[in-house]
């Protein structure tokens, strides 16, 4: 039993199909590709059908896609009848006096590991393995994933070296090196990759980490040293109040109109001297009180 990973690279995408250069299944069908720029890549179409397929036109759905530096590119298609649908020749643009249909833009869809990452964190190289079937077995692919220079991209990265991730981007061209440049449109990290696939794949985890992983850890620094601060300023502000009241001082005027702390002080003294507004031996005689008429027609009136 072939061990199976989780990466895979699909395509979505117009293809012509050609010729068929094989007399059983899985047959293979050379095919052409055209990507953003309008150039003309060739690939091959592994695709396992009872009747050949014809010649033409093709929308091309989820359909497997094997390719790495300086070697063939191909696809396969598991089931033709639902990953391959011909476009009538009056809209292929075969004919320039009938009308045609616009042209579909290539996108690729993976799910891959970093193995490389430029400086910048702009630029990674994505690899995987992906099962082609019994003839083929685990076919390992390879591409170049890039987040243009504008605006829109400017604060995105890629992970560190060893990370899955997901994503899509536009089929951009066959560079110099024979190897496919995807531009990302998204791409997520799903989790750190298995130590089976790195090995697998020849991945050393322990390579630069990219601008992405910078930031985050930087971010995780930031929010640790805010959590510490509050503990810190505990330890050398004053000490809270535990309910004791023994330091602080008393009311001026307590007991018999003495304060019981700092009666020396000219502030005391002359609180002393001068003596509480509100203090009882201050008060008026009960006789000299102003009393109610009332109470005070209630009082004859017992006397009487």
């Amino acid at each position: 039993m072939p061990v199976r990973f989780p990466t895979h690279l699909s395509l979505n995408a117009d293809v012509i199909l050609g010729t068929t250069s094989t007399m059983t299944n899985p047959h293979t069908i050379e095919s052409l590709l055209i990507d953003i720029t309008n150039t003309i890549n060739r690939l091959d179409l592994i695709v396992w059908t009872r009747n050949a397929i014809a010649s033409g036109a093709y929308l091309a759905s989820n359909c497997m896609l094997i390719t790495a530096p300086k070697r063939a590119m191909y696809m396969m298609a598991p089931d033709s009848h639902q990953c391959l649908r011909r476009i009538p020749e009056e809209f292929d643009g075969s004919d320039p006096s009938q009308p045609c249909l616009p042209a579909c833009v290539p996108m690729v869809h993976f799910v891959a590991a970093v193995k490389q990452l430029s400086k910048d964190g702009k630029q990674a190289t994505l690899v995987g393995r992906q099962y082609m079937g019994k003839e083929h077995g685990s076919v390992e692919f390879e591409f170049t994933g890039i987040f243009e220079s504008v605006p829109r991209w400017e604060h995105w990265f890629f992970s560190k070296v060893g990370t899955l991730v997901s994503g899509e981007g536009v089929f951009h061209r066959i560079n110099e090196e024979e190897t496919m440049e995807v531009l990302m449109r998204r791409c997520t990290v799903l989790c750190d990759a298995p130590v089976s696939l790195l090995t697998a794949l020849n991945i050393t985890a322990n390579g630069p980490t990219g601008k992405a992983d910078a930031l985050l850890k930087a971010h995780q620094l930031l929010q640790k040293q805010k959590q510490q601060q509050p503990q810190e300023s505990k330890e050398d502000g004053e000490p809270e109040d535990d309910g004791n009241t023994s330091n602080v001082p008393s009311s001026p005027c307590n007991g018999k109109g003495k304060n019981r702390v700092g009666d020396d002080t000219d502030e005391n003294a002359s609180v002393k001297a001068s003596g509480p507004t509100n203090h009882a031996e201050d008060a008026p005689p009960a006789s000299q009180a102003a009393v109610a008429p009332g109470l005070l027609t209630r009082k004859r009136a017992r006397n009487e």
